[in-house]
């Protein structure tokens, strides 16, 4: 199950990579309902904890708050039905992760692509040799390896080694807060069964994803940077995702969360840290919200000079 939400994670941060921003904030002032005023704050979850750094005011805010909302808690695997008679996640979850011959993956133009790759970012393994090293040749592990010398730059900035969800997360643990997840992995699974449609669709998309990201990887992370550190976000309020996966999967995660929002927004003072793109779009958390009669505000923070 890790494993699905570690695969759909990337596939989402590459298509929003794919994205043009243009202004915006990551932190939004939720209030107008009740007594209490929460924040809302979009992450970037492939970048590391130093990143929080550049929004002034944000540690301060987690400190405040009473409840960190975040998207799973650690440890938040829950009990899976193994009595339910739908078994596509389970094959799913078979067909990335078991061992493949990559030439019936992908076009022989496309493995050579890949091959390429690895062989001088992957320690200097091709396909071939990471057959040998390891045998596991499944799509998920390969995801991995191509994408990973790529996040590493951005993921580790001097000696800060978490990502900024973590960072988040260790300061509401330091301060003995109330941590609230939004979503389990049996959740997660029940919405995994509505969107995938087949595990040969799910295996598709993460090869064209791998040969994207070899292609395109890099300055898509260099723009997304640019995104997150310059305020340089587009929300999209009028428009739907135009990448009907994501937005079905988008929409089932933010229409269950918002089952839980507001109770929490009307209870306590909270700071709800979830991935950016969940706030984007005429259905994501931002208008949700103000169609419930919320008060969302950005809260604007000017981008930091670079030294």
């Amino acid at each position: 199950m890790k494993a699905i939400y570690v695969a759909c994670l990337v596939l989402l941060n590459f298509a929003a990579m794919a994205q043009t921003g243009k202004v915006g904030t990551a932190l939004w002032k939720v209030s107008g309902k009740g007594q209490h005023t929460s924040y809302l704050f979009g992450t970037a979850h492939v970048f590391s904890g130093r990143y929080l750094d550049s929004f002034p005011g944000v540690s301060s805010l987690i400190h405040k708050a009473n409840v960190l909302v975040v998207e799973r808690e650690r440890g938040s695997a829950g009990k899976t039905d193994t009595s339910r008679k739908n078994a596509k996640l389970t094959q799913t979850t078979h067909a990335l992760a078991e061992k493949r011959d990559f030439r019936t993956v992908f076009s022989k133009t496309d493995y050579e692509l890949v091959d390429q790759y690895l062989a001088k970012n992957g320690g200097s393994q091709n396909i071939t040799g990471l057959e040998e090293l390891n045998g596991n040749t499944s799509i998920n592990y390969l995801l991995g390896i191509v994408w990973y010398p790529t996040i590493e730059q951005y993921m580790i900035k001097g000696e800060e080694h978490y990502f900024i969800d973590d960072t988040i997360y260790n300061i509401a643990l330091s301060d003995h807060k109330k941590i609230q997840g939004l979503e389990t992995d049996v959740t997660l699974e029940s919405i995994m069964d509505k969107v995938i449609k087949s595990p040969e669709e799910q295996l598709k998309a993460m090869a064209e994803t791998i040969v994207d990201f070899v292609q395109k990887g890099d300055k898509l992370m260099q723009r997304r940077l640019s995104e997150y550190e310059e305020r340089n976000i587009e929300y999209n309020f009028e428009k739907i995702n135009e990448s009907p996966f994501e937005r079905e999967l988008m929409d089932e995660r933010n229409k269950l969360w918002m089952e839980q929002i507001p109770a929490l927004l009307d209870k306590d003072a909270c700071f709800i840290a979830v991935g950016l793109d969940h706030l984007k779009y005429k259905n994501g958390l931002i208008m949700k919200l103000r169609k419930m009669g919320y008060r969302v505000e950005p809260v604007i923070h000017s981008p930091q000079k670079k030294k």
